[in-house]
């Protein structure tokens, strides 16, 4: 609420305005009252109103010589003169000093409430133009704490006056709904200089308190508690450069409570603590799904990814951790199936969705991917026949060191030399080339994950050799394993 300073030298005529009003209708409150010019001067000094209602006639300092000692120390605050003296001169003088309504005595109450109300939107709006600057500077902080513009961010904030902030997560149920909070929230603390919302994403709301109390920290959770909407608070820091990490710590917080249906607020805390280390292959064998996806078996298939989920909710897993499950899995799928595209997924898809949802949508994805690739046409002639099963053998075998050409003429009772022969020129390319792209595809594929060692990744994909691997992989992928593990994390991270 905004606050409001009456000034008069009459004791009945300063109570007679305090109880008239419905203050709190207009998102006003009377923060004092002051006998004269000099008295107005100190409560100004003590309380900092942003509205002042200002008799003329007054012993010490008048209501002119007020004004005027507000405007020439460029204090800012909104003026309404409430005077008997209807002389134009005066009037005129009043104007000059920015007074924004002068009122005659006798006046009603609905005169001097529409006079108020003009005000407030005027200050909302001059306070909205203002946070402009200051919104995008935070914003732009939180999103990435190594890119800020260093002169701006000092123009506008102070850092010694804020030294104990932190950032709140408001989430709402709709877009609609969220628009319409972050209006009354801003109607209702913007008299607060340091409390700035901010609009993040289609449904959050940033909270960014630069002067943090426990008081302004517990109506703000009331405030979603009311709403039923979620809102938890990051860590209190003592210095605004740190904000990244409270904006963080609040956004993880919030992702738990919306994968977990949460809801209230105060039970956000009550989350298993996040995981230092989060172990994958605890939850999902990689080797298994690859193997699965490859044999296009469906149903087998979803009670892995049923049986991740159920150990995900079990293990109260944090929704930072579900994520990156999700997206390893996804893109997994993609990649041993060969689908074009992978990079359409985003995390994107499955923020701001409960568990229940996002296995629903992992589902949804891999049964589709699947069973695309099931439906695709088996070769009909002879030679499509054999190069198709050649291809099946060689997929199967990937982590077989002892895998040669001699493997494939004993399964299929060909002789070696057809072998190269029909599959060069349907696939105008060795055997043996076909066979290290297949196992350096695979390895990409275990790079991305970020959790194998380049030895385990080489027994895996059939080099005895951890060495041998490695100028391998460079030749085909024009880059060493470690070179590419970086390459894809930072291609995942975008």
């Amino acid at each position: 609420m905004y606050k409001v300073l009456i000034v008069d030298d009459e004791l009945l005529a300063r109570e007679y305005v305090k109880e008239i009003v419905n203050w709190e209708k207009l998102n006003l409150e009377v923060c004092a009252l002051a006998k004269d010019g000099y008295d107005a001067i100190e409560k100004i000094k003590q309380f900092s109103p942003d509205i002042a209602l200002i008799d003329i006639d007054m012993p010490t300092v008048d209501g002119l010589q007020l004004a005027e000692f507000i405007r020439e120390n460029s204090i800012d605050i909104q003026i309404i003169v409430i005077s008997g003296i209807d002389d134009f001169d005066t009037v005129r003088k009043s104007m000059v000093l920015q007074v924004k309504d002068y009122l005659l005595k006798p006046f009603n109450v609905e005169e001097l409430e529409a006079s108020l109300e003009k005000l407030v939107d005027n200050i909302h709006e001059e306070k909205y133009k203002a946070a402009i600057p200051k919104k995008n500077i935070i914003y732009n902080l939180l999103k990435d704490q190594n890119r800020y513009n260093k002169a701006s961010f000092n123009e506008y904030f102070n850092q010694v006056a804020h030294k104990s902030c932190a950032i709140g997560v408001f989430y709402c149920r709709s877009n609609q709904g969220r628009d319409d909070f972050l209006f009354q929230l801003e109607r209702k603390y913007e008299w607060h200089s340091a409390v700035i919302f901010i609009k993040d994403g289609e449904m959050r709301i940033i909270c960014c308190l630069l002067d943090y109390t426990d008081t302004l920290g517990k109506q703000l959770s009331n405030e979603a508690k009311n709403t039923n909407y979620l809102y938890t608070l990051g860590p209190v820091k003592d210095n605004m450069l740190l904000l990244w990490d409270s904006y963080q710590a609040a956004s993880d917080l919030i992702d738990d409570g919306i994968v977990y249906n949460v809801p209230r607020p105060a039970l956000l805390s009550n989350l298993t603590k996040r995981e230092k280390v989060f172990n994958l292959h605890h939850y999902i064998n990689l080797e298994k799904v690859a193997f699965t996806l490859r044999t296009k078996n469906e149903e087998k298939m979803l009670g892995i990814i049923k049986n991740t989920f159920t150990k995900l909710e079990k293990d109260n897993v944090c929704a930072a951790n579900i994520f990156l499950l999700t997206r390893t899995l996804i893109t997994f799928c993609y990649d041993v199936l060969k689908v074009e595209g992978k990079q359409l997924f985003s995390e994107e898809n499955i923020k701001n969705k409960s568990l229940k949802q996002i296995e629903k949508y992992v589902i949804n994805i891999v049964t589709k991917t699947v069973g695309h690739e099931k439906n695709k046409k088996i070769p009909t002639s002879k030679k499509e026949r054999i190069i198709y099963n050649i291809k099946n053998l060689i997929q199967e075998n990937i982590g077989n060191s002892n895998f040669t050409i001699n493997t494939i003429s004993e399964a299929l009772f060909l002789e070696k030399s057809y072998i190269r022969r029909i599959f060069k020129e349907y696939e105008d390319t060795t055997l043996n080339a076909y066979t290290i792209k297949v196992r350096c595809d695979h390895a990409k594929i275990l790079l991305e994950t970020g959790f194998y060692k380049h030895s385990e990744i080489a027994f895996k994909v059939g080099y005895k050799d951890a060495a041998y691997f490695s100028k391998s992989f460079k030749k085909y992928v024009g880059m060493s394993p470690k070179e590419y593990e970086i390459y894809a994390n930072d291609i995942m991270n975008k």
